[in-house]
Parts: C-alpha cells; structure tokens; sequence
C-alpha cells in the first residue's frame, strides 16, 4: 500500500476544492487574515496551485510506472515506445511523438490492453496539461456577487393599485397630479419625471447630427430613488421595435426603506455575517415592470379639411415592423390603417387657429399632439397618439403622423443599490440577466421586448383621465404671454428633441424613430410611478415593525417584518433577495465547473487505482520507479541486436518502438533480472518474475 501515499495529499485538496467550490464559501470584501495584504495572499495561493499541480503529476506517473512494471514482470510484456511513458506523460508532445504512435503500430500488441493502455496515457496527458489552470481557477477565489438572505416586506395598496389593466383617474397619483405646474415636480405624479426627460433629451445629439446606437439608457433622479430607463431604437438593422422599460417605482421606494434594514442587519447578526459588512450591498425584487413600444406612421402633410390619419396596427407578438439587413439600413414600417375622425383636426385648426392678442395660428412654430383612444382593430394597443409639427402654408397644413402606443405589464425584476448617495437607492431593471451587471446602453438585448402568448406581458389600457396627466400643460395658465395655447409636457419635450423643425420632420428615416423613442421613455416613465403615491412612509410605521429576531431573519432570507393589519387597507407581498460582493468560491461559469471535471476525473483515475493496490497486493512492485533505476536495469542487461540494431544514434522507425520488451529472470544463479525483448529471446521460454522471491540481493 506503500505506492497509494503519494495520492493522499492530492486527492485531498481535490477533494476539499471541489466541494468548497460546488458548496459555495463567501469570504468577503477583504482575504482571511492580516488586513491589507490580499496582493500576497493571492500570490501565494497561486503558488500552492501550482504545488497541487506538481503533486498530482507524481500521482499519475506512479500509476503509469505501475501498470508498466505490472506488464513487464507479469504480463506478456509491453512495446518500447511506451517503456519510458511515465516520465514523459508531463509533456503534451508525447501526444504525436514516435513512441506512442510506434506502440501503436505494434503487430504482436494489438490487443484490447494495448488500446485501453494508449487511450489511458492520452487521458492522463489532458489531464495534467489541464490540472494546473483548473487548480488555479478552483483555488484562487474571485470577485463575485453573492445571495446573501432577504424578507418579505409590504406595498400598500392591492394588485390593481399597483399593476392596473386599464389605467383610469384612480391611478392618476391624487388630486394634486390633475394640474400643470404641482405635478410636474411631484415625483408621485404621472408627469413627475417631465424635468429628467426634458433634460435628458436636450443634452443628446439630435439624430440631424448622427444617429444614435438602437440601445439606450437614461436616468432619472427623483425624490428618494433613482431610476434607470432602458430601451432601443428601431434605426435599422435587427433592431424591429422602438420601446423602452421602466422599474416599478413604489417598489422601489419601499426597497430602500429594506434596504436600509438590511444595513443594519449585517452588523446586528453576528456569527458568520460580519463577512457581509464590507461589501457593497444590492437587492433584487421580482415584481411586475412596465414596458412600452410605440410606433408611428411615415410623416405626411395634413391640411384643415382632412379628417383622417394612419396609425399603426400592433400585434400581440412578434415585432411591428419588418427587419432590414445592416446598421445603416433604411427602418422599415409596419401595418398601418387609416382612423376617421374630427375632433383632433378641430382642435388643430379651430381652437389654435383662433387670434388671442398678436397670436395667430401661421405662426405656431411648436409641434402638436392630441391623445387618441384607438379601437380594438389597431392590435394591442393603450393609446394613440395625433402629432402635428408647426404649422405650414399660412397655418393650413402641418406634417403630422399618427403613432400607437402598446404599453405592457411584463415579470421583471427590480434592482436597488444601497450603498450610494447617502441613502438614496439606484433602482434598474434585471429582467432577463440576473446573474450579470445591470444593463448599461452598450449592452441592451435587441429582443428584450418580447410579448408571449402565455399571458406573462399583460396589456395595459388607459382612460383619457390617465392620459391627460401624462402631459399636463406646463403653466396654469391656458395661453401663454403671446396669446398661444400653453404647451404641455409633451410638446415640450418634442420640441426639445428638435421636432418643431419642419426640415427634420422631411427626413422620417431618422425623425419618425426619433419621435418614438420620446413617446415611450414618457410613457413608460408614467407608468412605473403607478401606486406610488400609496406608500406613505412616514405614516405607515406598521410597514416596518420588524420581528424581535429580525437580523437573522433578513440573514437567513426569512420574514424581517411583520405583516402589516390596517382596517381597510390592502397590502401585497412582495420578497427582496439580497447580494453582496466580495471574494468567494462558487462555481457559476463554464470555466468553473470544466476546472470541477478536469480534477473530478483525476479523482476517479486515483481512487480506481488506490482500489486496485487495496485488491492487488500480491501483484505490485516499487522496482524501477525512477529513470536511473530503470536505465541500470537496461545496462545490465543483455544486448538486443535485433530489436534494437542500428539505435546508436537514435530511433526514428515505428517498427523498433513497437518492439515488445518484458523482463524475465535469467540463469544466473536464478536471482537476476534483465529486459529481455522477443526478437532476442531465440526461442527460449523464460520464467516470469515471481511475486515472493527476492532478486539482486547481492546488491
């Protein structure tokens, strides 16, 4: 058994990274021990990477070196090529070097030994040119996020409070959201994030200048959160839909409020969750997120008399417009029908057109818009839209177009860090990449929006109360100082966006994308601040009355809250799961789990030969383990002119690699052994080595 300690030490460590790692270990912000010094720590367990490595290498050749002795004394013996196969087993070479194929090649070898053997020793050259990096990978521990506890806690409100199928005043925010002016800076309000957007969209480069990438990413900073709205643009390409996505903002207030718990949690829940203190702390909530797409017909000339205008036709799947090859690619449009009515040309024509002061109508240089409840022909749609751009032809014609909007509800997640800005929380959404960084511009998928038949994007309707909050006018006031109607939130965002140019509304290949992309950052903006206004946080103290043990409550991932019981309030439940950050064994990559295989084979290879030894004592040997002994062993033996002739300075034929060699006792007193090959033998029969007998006493 003497010949299996060398496979304890590497079997071990195997064995304990393995399991660390498939178990998961989480260190922290910092290494274990002296603080500072992660740089050494590193450095060293590279080192001891590389320690394993060496030691598993030992493991392997010992058991090439034993199945070669076993063959050579008690077999019917083995070719010369594969005679030195255990010192060269390190080198990836051995793989097309002549001694291996020349055994191969060997006539009287060509037994079911001989395939398993070379099918062996190419395993065992894998694995030790693979051992060391998987040793490295599985040993050093890597910056990761991980799941570190969480609760349940509490929205006030019911579902169709927070996540409503059809949009009506109820949903508005309150009485102060109905005016201009209070609810464009109450984040609370449909409107509220009417000051980001307006900023957002004069600091970018108009598409006049350059189009943009189709992924975008904006943020918004309202009171108590800040959020981040991702989308695309159809500007040609695979990029089929302009649409945008949004976080549920009531959540994400109430998140921070968790958030905050969790903090001190940490510090509060001793034992082994001090490792969780240092880093940085991030929650996740899935939770229903609404996501928007519009789409608006080609820009056409409208004058006073017409009474009609095409709007898109939204499907419940699948994209609205068709693809088109490459990025510099014209976008394409989809299906369009044609709406007949006349109350929004009215209000373009009459109330506009009507003089207040030095204000007429021909002068208008602002664009636009009326909201237009679409009937069911138009697919799945919330809203319509009527845009106009400034008035033309003495104010007898504006270059219009009319857009569809298709807002959804859809199963996303919420993502809140807590550890900036003081408190305030950076809330995104995560809905499909949990496992990756948050979605930036640069990484946005084309194919995010993307409805099923299933029932997980619920269409959502809205009532014209609704929509008249969206894009409430700017000022109190219905005209402004010239005597022109007061724009609303809307227009003056489009304005920002340079639609008042009738010059731009002539180029649709970049405009009418433009135009989308503006209706459905708004859109979705108003949406996510649905039910915010219920969660009241200084006057719902129950919300947050935590359990006696509520530390490790939020550590283990129980309930950290009590369920709120207010007479006649509802209340859903929702669950945030916590991450930290810090360095930790887990395997989660395609590289982790191959590091897993490659010493998981190892393990199997080792433990069947500890078996074997166990069962087959009486048929070992520890003769010729080292290069020197097995040299001396050939000195001493006698010469082969035959199957070793003409090998003074080298050996290049396969035909003298496959020549079987084996060694045998000669008559020499009966106590040497010497390697004898079978083109020298002249026919005579050897004995085989006998298992008892002592031999080369005398030295």
């Amino acid at each position: 058994m003497a010949r299996s300690w060398v496979h304890l030490m590497p079997v071990g460590v195997s064995i304990v990274l393995i399991a660390y790692n498939l178990k998961g270990w989480y260190i922290g912000q910092t290494l274990d021990g002296k603080f500072g010094t992660n740089r050494t720590k590193l450095a060293a367990l590279q080192v001891a990477a590389k320690i394993q490595e060496l030691l598993v290498t030992g493991s392997l050749a010992s058991i090439v070196s034993h199945i070669i002795q076993y063959k050579l004394c008690f077999g019917d013996g083995i070719p010369l090529g594969l005679l030195s196969s255990g010192y060269h087993i390190t080198q990836l070479h051995f793989l097309w070097s002549s001694e291996l194929w020349g055994s191969v090649e060997s006539r009287p070898f060509r037994q079911l030994f001989k395939q398993k053997l070379i099918a062996l020793l190419i395993v065992f050259v894998i694995v030790l040119v693979l051992v060391g990096p998987a040793s490295a990978v599985l040993m050093i521990p890597s910056t990761k996020w991980w799941w570190a506890g969480g609760t349940s806690f509490y929205l006030q409100g019911s579902e169709d409070d927070l996540w409503p199928s059809n949009l009506t005043q109820a949903h508005t925010g309150g009485p102060e959201c109905t005016t201009g002016v209070m609810s464009n800076n109450n984040h609370r309000c449909m409107s509220g994030g009417y000051p980001a957007i307006l900023n957002h969209i004069m600091a970018l480069q108009p598409p006049s200048q350059g189009r943009p990438n189709g992924g975008f990413s904006m943020l918004t900073q309202d009171t108590g959160i800040r959020k981040n709205i991702h989308g695309a643009i159809r500007y040609g390409g695979t990029q089929r839909d302009t649409w945008a996505v949004d976080i549920h903002a009531a959540t994400a207030a109430v998140s921070g409020i968790v958030g905050d718990g969790y903090n001190m949690a940490k510090s509060q829940a001793g034992g082994q969750y001090w490792r969780y203190i240092d880093g940085p702390g991030v929650g996740y909530v899935d939770v229903q997120l609404p996501a928007v797409r519009t789409a608006c017909s080609p820009f056409k000339m409208y004058h006073q008399n017409d009474s009609s205008m095409a709007f898109p036709v939204m499907p419940q799947v699948g994209p609205w417009a068709p693809g088109a090859a490459g990025f510099n690619a014209i976008p394409l449009d989809g299906p369009i029908e044609i709406l007949n009515f006349t109350d929004v040309f009215k209000n373009m024509w009459v109330s506009f057109g009507k003089e207040n002061g030095t204000y007429s109508i021909q002068n208008d240089s602002s664009v636009r818009t009326e909201w237009v409840i679409l009937p069911r022909q138009y697919g799945w749609v919330t809203s319509g839209l009527a845009f106009f751009g400034p008035a033309l032809n003495n104010g007898t014609a504006r270059i219009g177009a009319g857009c569809a909007i298709d807002a959804r509800w859809f199963q996303g997640m919420n993502w809140a860090d807590w550890d900036y800005f003081e408190g305030a929380i950076s809330s995104t959404m995560k809905a499909f990449f949990i496992e990756s960084d948050p979605p930036t511009a640069q990484n946005v998928p084309e194919q995010w929006f993307s409805p099923d038949t299933e029932g997980n994007w619920r269409s959502i309707g809205a009532s014209s109360d609704w929509l008249q909050t969206v894009s409430p006018k700017i000022d109190e006031q219905n005209v402004r100082d010239d005597g022109s109607p007061q724009l609303t939130t809307l227009e003056n965002i489009l304005n920002a966006g340079q639609l008042n140019d009738n010059s731009n509304l002539q180029n649709p290949n970049y405009y009418t994308p433009y135009l989308e992309y503006m209706l459905s950052i708004t859109t979705a903006d108003a949406i996510s601040r649905v039910g915010w206004v219920n969660q009241e946080i200084g006057n719902t103290s129950a919300l947050y009355d935590n359990v006696p043990d509520s530390p490790l409550q939020f550590m283990h991932g129980g309930n950290a809250f009590r369920r709120p019981s207010i007479p006649g309030v509802p209340f859903t439940e929702l669950r945030m799961r916590a991450r930290v950050q810090g360095y930790a064994f887990h395997a989660e990559t395609i590289t982790e789990y191959g590091a897993i295989a490659v010493l998981s084979l190892y393990l199997l290879i080792a433990m069947t030969h500890i078996l074997v030894l166990y069962f087959w004592k009486s048929r070992t040997s520890i003769c010729w383990d080292t290069s020197t002994e097995l040299l001396a062993l050939a000195l001493n033996s006698k010469p082969a002119p035959n199957a070793l002739g003409n090998t003074c300075t080298g050996i290049r034929r396969f035909k003298t690699m496959a020549q079987k060699a084996k060694v045998r006792e000669v008559d020499n007193g009966g106590e040497e052994l010497q390697l004898v090959f079978n083109a020298d033998s002249d026919g005579k029969l050897l004995n085989e080595v006998d298992c008892d007998k002592e031999y080369g006493a005398s030295n």
